[in-house]
């Protein structure tokens, strides 16, 4: 049956043949040739030709033998063998050396089958594939040097592919950090590492992937999984993207070095700061807490306060509003600067106009600018400051050093060189933590000898150790090693942790030396100076005239105790040291064992005067009176670690003074007839002298100039030594000053004959002058009424209503203008019976002087004229506590009464009646 087509293996005519022999010499580009049954050539292109340099007929009818060679055809006769029994076959093969080149032939040969399946002969069709297997070889090459630089890489290296991220590549280290084996090379990471789901690094790796922007971390926080316990650890990473052709992302190399020992060490220099801070908090260092892009001013304490010449009143308000001056300022840039870049900044010696008492001034400064962070973001700015200068005229500003963080090799973490095998050790490469390190330029390390680039290295054993590795093949590990580098002509120690990792090529030999160092000299030398101030701080407390006692645990235990606490308490330090706080001091653990346990839980701290304990002493119980506090320290999660117990003896001061108000109390009885004000007077006078004794002056004066010997003794001290005497000196003129007040109150009656008429319209007038500028500075608003001319001491008068002015001014609500009145009216007779204090038939005005500021409650009404009672903790608002009771005890002397309610609708409203100035 004819189909109009030809049978695939019929005989083509000789117009057919002519066609397509035409076609392949003209348009097939690669070589094609027809040999026919017996092997001899009968048709080839112009490619053959080309190749092998012939013309149209030189090659015909000869024997594929006879024309490349013996040799050649040795090659290429199995696969001819295969394609004379019918099969199509195709190989890669080096060009026949006839040809005179260097080539890489990709063969397929192609049977000529007639209708009776006999092979007619072959079409053979080769192509130059010799670029194709160099490429082959060369990516084969540099992969295995790139298996081979990760396999050795002295950091934890792997790479991930694909959008899974399959873990293609992780030498030892990284299998160690992961705490895995080799089995999970071909899995992807969240299945080879399940307990990252819920950790950032899947999300982080996605972002690399999808943006092709590089990542790094330090100090990064990974859960992982290692020999079955899940554990927590710290790294400084990269992950890099690597790009194809295309500019795609195919896969992601991930660096990493574990730093969870130096995280570690780190937080605990965190913690052991904390304490030291709790214990002395008092310190006048200038700190205050900037929030927010406005930099509004969270803290502040009154060093800084002081410094920069505002009151508490500023809190709350943006830094530009109340010191407007710092606009152009290089201090407001790096603040805005530290809080936009996270980044923390230092400043010495910087010029900063301040204004104080409305007038400009130039001051120097050294200042720390340091980025608070939540969540990883950026919420403000704490700033810490010395006022230097004084200094400044002496001394030269310091240079500061910059840490550049690295990606990849260039840009890693650590200083990293590429050290040749050579015998000069001659540098390759050299990051710029590496040149950093050593303090020179990439001139004077890359492509020079070691001891060229670096001549003080001789003799410290460096040398010696890289030839040994060299040698051995043996990577080398140092942990705090000592070494010398000499910076412009001058010695510098450090301490270093270094790796000296040997590089290998595809047969194994080493041929470079990989050095990855990492300096440790801050953290050591910062580790021993925490040591030597700890014991400072051990043998200050052993030396104090107080006594002091630091307890922590449950059982309560004792860390450390001195001898002035073994004498108050009648016992030893063994007794302490081996046993519970309480089972030691077991007649006081009923009354102050609860009181202690709620400081450890609230953080409160708890203080008490003469309070009266039980104590054996010697096997005898003996009854004394101890003022002492009991000081919660806390760590950085808020949470109370430790408590210092701090204990004063005061029981011959106590005996004394009942001794005196007995005598006082049979006196009085004698001296009835006398005014009750004085009689007043004299008893709160007798109840508070003692304080301003000699007995409690002597050891304020003994510890403010054994102090001042010590800080001279110790010599040159860094700035956290001075901070911690800066807080005894604050402490001890806090006392100093709690102590004159204490006399100003005491002294209150001595001036009784001294009542003048006294205009109080006047009186206020003079105030607002003096309160000038806190008015200005909190926005107030003064609203007083006319007010009457009274009888008294003018500057008591002005004492008593500059007082609740002052007051007034202080305890303002945040973001609320201060609102203060004063209004009079006459005092109803049923107002006066309220007081049976005062003459119930004397006429009296009624001064009513009210603000809107923070107010109290109703339960503190009395509490507040009390001396030394305070609503707020001195870190809120400053005082001592004695103002309102000195106001009281003048206006008693003026025959009058003062009482005290909360506001209507907030602040607080002081109630005070005076006599009419003609009665």
């Amino acid at each position: 049956m004819e189909t109009g087509q030809k049978h695939p293996h019929s005989k083509p005519n000789a117009t057919d043949t002519a066609a397509y022999l035409q076609l392949i010499e003209e348009s097939v580009p690669a070589m094609m040739f027809f040999i026919d049954d017996e092997q001899r050539y009968r048709f080839y292109n112009a490619v053959f030709k080309k190749w092998f340099k012939v013309n149209d007929g030189e090659a015909i009818g000869k024997t594929v033998r006879e024309f490349i060679g013996e040799k050649s055809y040795a090659t290429v006769r199995p696969y001819l063998e295969r394609a004379y029994n019918g099969e199509t076959v195709r190989y890669q093969v080096h060009a026949p050396a006839k040809i005179g080149e260097d080539r890489w032939l990709d063969i397929v040969y192609t049977p000529r089958i007639d209708a009776n399946r006999r092979v007619l002969g072959i079409i053979v069709h080769a192509t130059d594939i010799t670029q194709l297997k160099n490429t082959e070889t060369s990516l084969k090459r540099s992969e295995a040097r790139f298996r081979t630089l990760v396999q050795e890489a002295p950091v934890a290296t792997c790479l991930f592919t694909g959008k899974d991220f399959t873990i293609t590549l992780a030498n030892e280290r990284m299998l160690g950090v992961w705490g895995k084996d080799a089995s999970v090379i071909g899995l992807p990471l969240r299945d080879a590492l399940p307990e990252l789901k819920g950790q950032p690094f899947l999300d982080l790796l996605d972002h690399v992937y999808e943006t092709g922007e590089a990542y790094h971390d330090e100090a990064a926080e990974a859960k992982l999984m290692v020999n079955g316990v899940l554990g927590t650890y710290y790294f400084n990473y990269t992950y890099k993207p690597l790009l194809d052709e295309n500019g795609k992302v195919y896969a992601i190399m991930d660096m990493a070095v574990d730093v969870t020992e130096q995280v570690l060490l780190q937080k605990e220099l965190k913690e052991r700061d904390a304490r030291f801070r709790a214990m002395l908090e008092q310190a006048p260092v200038a700190m205050l807490l900037l929030r927010g892009e406005d930099l509004v001013l969270d803290m502040a304490n009154d060093a800084m306060l002081e410094m920069m010449g505002r009151d508490a009143s500023v809190i709350g308000k943006p830094m530009l509003e109340f010191m407007p001056e710092l606009e152009g300022q290089k201090v407001l840039e790096i603040m805005k600067n530290v809080y936009y870049t996270g980044e923390p900044h230092h400043i010495h010696n910087a010029p900063v106009t301040i204004v104080k008492d409305g007038l400009p001034k130039q001051g120097y400064y050294t200042v720390s600018y340091v980025p608070v962070k939540e969540n990883g973001k950026t919420t403000g700015v704490l700033e810490v400051a010395l006022d230097v200068t004084i200094r400044y005229e002496t001394q030269q500003q310091l240079e500061k050093s910059r840490n550049e963080l690295l990606a990849s090799f260039n840009d890693a973490p650590v200083a990293i060189a590429l050290i040749g095998a050579d015998p000069a050790l001659t540098f390759r490469m050299a990051n710029r933590k590496y040149l950093e390190l050593v303090g020179r330029p990439n001139a004077e390390v890359v492509n020079k000898p070691l001891l060229v680039a670096l001549p003080d290295i001789e003799g410290q054993g460096f040398v010696e150790i890289l030839r040994d590795v060299i040698a051995t093949g043996d990577p080398f590990i140092s942990n705090e090693h000592p070494a010398e580098i000499y910076f412009e002509g001058k010695p510098k120690k450090l301490i270093l942790n270094f790796t000296y990792q040997p590089m290998r090529d595809e047969h194994g030999v080493v041929t470079g030396i990989l050095a990855v160092l990492i300096d440790v000299t801050e953290q050591v030398v910062s580790r021993q100076r925490i040591e030597s101030k700890e014991k400072e701080l051990r043998d200050l407390i052993t030396a104090s005239p107080i006594g002091i006692c630091v307890v922590s645990g449950s059982p309560v235990m004792v860390e450390e105790v001195n001898d002035r606490f073994e004498i108050i308490s009648g016992k030893t330090r063994a007794q302490f040291l081996a046993a519970p706080y309480w089972t030691v001091l077991k007649e006081a653990a009923p009354i102050f064992e609860p009181i202690l346990d709620n400081v450890f839980k609230t953080g409160v701290k708890y203080t008490t005067a003469e309070s009266e304990v039980v104590l054996l002493r010697a096997g005898k119980e003996e009854k004394v009176y101890l003022t002492f506090e009991y000081i919660p320290v806390k760590d950085n999660n808020d949470l109370v670690t430790k408590v210092i117990v701090m204990a004063v003896e005061v029981t011959h001061q106590v005996e004394i003074r009942r001794e005196i108000e007995a005598a006082v109390a049979a006196r009085t009885k004698e001296l009835a007839e006398l005014n009750i004000s004085l009689t007043r007077s004299n008893e709160e006078l007798e109840q508070f002298a003692y304080i301003a004794s000699h007995d409690l002056q002597e050891p304020v004066r003994k510890i403010s100039t054994f102090s001042r010997l010590l800080e001279q003794n110790l010599g040159q001290l860094d700035e956290k030594a001075k901070l911690y005497f800066q807080k005894i000196y604050s402490s001890t003129d806090r006392m100093v000053k709690l102590i004159r007040d204490v006399l100003a109150y005491s002294q209150v009656y001595k001036d009784i004959d001294g009542f003048n008429s006294v205009d109080l319209n006047e009186l206020f007038k003079s105030l607002e002058n003096d309160f000038e500028l806190q008015i200005a500075q909190t926005k107030a608003t003064l609203r007083i009424g006319a007010l009457p001319v009274v009888r008294g001491i003018h500057s008591q008068l002005a004492q008593v209503f500059g007082n609740l002015m002052s007051n007034s001014l202080k305890y303002i609500r945040p973001g609320i203008d201060p609102v203060i009145t004063v209004e009079v009216k006459k005092a109803t007779q049923q107002e006066v019976a309220l007081h049976p204090s005062i003459a119930q038939h004397t006429r009296y005005h009624h001064i009513t002087f009210s603000d809107n500021g923070i107010g109290f409650g109703q339960e503190h009404a009395d509490t507040i004229f009390k001396i030394f009672q305070r609503l707020h903790g001195k870190e809120q608002f400053e005082g001592t506590g004695i103002g309102l009771s000195i106001v009281r005890k003048i206006v008693q002397q003026h025959q009058g009464h003062i009482s005290a309610e909360p506001g209507k609708n907030g602040g607080a409203v002081f109630n005070v009646l005076l006599p009419f100035a003609e009665d």
